[in-house]
């Protein structure tokens, strides 16, 4: 039996993030994980930086959250970071258990580049399976918002929204995948380049979809 999904709300998703690093206190200084600033924040929750920006800001004023400069793991320069405050982690630790009560695991509701990828597997709906699938079978950055979205967690991207999944979590989805799945895969990404025009790559998911007579045309026209 598939386990309960949950669709979480932007401001949820960014209070269950926040709250994996409760080390992290308000104005610590130095060693803050690059995951609290904002392109951090906006990878978990899978949203644009200007997106965040505004939920953060929301969440300040609520006193969830609060804001300093700190020095990066690793890095000279400061930036703009985040923290719960005592009453935001209490709201985060609220939400977990009201979730966990559900028997709705958290981890599998964040971004899928922290989950386990066979345990996401289980849990995940077939269109949720579609959607990760379809974003793992790509070679080439693609932007998110061209993608079709997921409701039991979130597909990570970089601060540009660019789809950025670990390359060993994208290999290890694919082993997961039947063969008509991944056909259907490629498939996808194979029409997604037709469309942007990148003939190399439409070739290659062209073969790797089965559709060979596209294919043999196609290598016909690009010698």
């Amino acid at each position: 039996m598939m386990e309960q999904t949950y669709c979480l709300t932007v401001k949820e998703r960014i209070l269950l993030h926040m709250l994996r690093f409760p080390s992290v206190y308000p104005k610590q200084n130095f060693d803050v994980p690059r995951e609290l600033t904002q392109d951090g924040i906006a990878s978990a929750a899978g949203i644009s930086r200007a997106h965040v920006s505004i939920d953060l800001k929301k969440l300040e004023e609520y006193g969830f959250v609060e804001r300093w400069q700190a020095h990066l793991n690793g890095t000279p320069a400061k930036r703009f970071v985040y923290c719960l405050t005592p009453i935001g982690a209490g709201e985060g630790r609220k939400l977990k258990a009201n979730l966990e009560k559900k028997g709705i695991d958290t981890d599998m509701l964040l971004d899928i580049g922290r989950c386990n990828p066979e345990g996401k597997w289980k849990c995940m709906s077939q269109a949720d399976r579609d959607a990760v699938g379809r974003a793992c079978v790509f070679r080439k950055p693609v932007l998110k918002k061209d993608l079709p979205g997921m409701t039991s967690g979130t597909i990570p991207t970089d601060f540009r929204g660019y789809i950025c999944i670990p390359e060993r979590t994208a290999e290890a989805f694919i082993r997961l995948a039947d063969p008509f799945s991944l056909r259907s895969w490629h498939s996808w990404a194979a029409d997604y380049w037709l469309k942007s025009g990148n003939r190399a790559e439409r070739l290659y998911h062209l073969n790797k979809a089965g559709r060979n007579i596209e294919a043999n045309i196609l290598a016909e026209t690009m010698d």
